[in-house]
């Protein structure tokens, strides 16, 4: 697995679907075999902050138990 010395970001909208998002890192220069896959790192990294501290988020929605990944 390689190593990320460097979280990348995009400038869009944070609530985007998963297609949106590899899209907008596409659009901004990253490759598009690479862009799927940081894409995946990201929501998982994501998902796991969100439900892990949610009490520091109460703003963001309880996570949907009903939608399968």
């Amino acid at each position: 697995m390689a190593k990320i010395e460097v979280m990348i970001v995009h400038d869009g909208p944070i609530r985007m679907t998963f297609d949106e998002h590899v899209q907008r890192f596409i659009d901004e220069g990253m490759s598009p075999e690479e862009a799927p896959r940081y894409t995946e790192i990201l929501c998982g990294l994501g998902f796991y902050v969100a439900t892990d501290r949610l009490d520091e988020f109460p703003e963001l929605d309880l996570p949907n138990p009903s939608i399968n990944m």
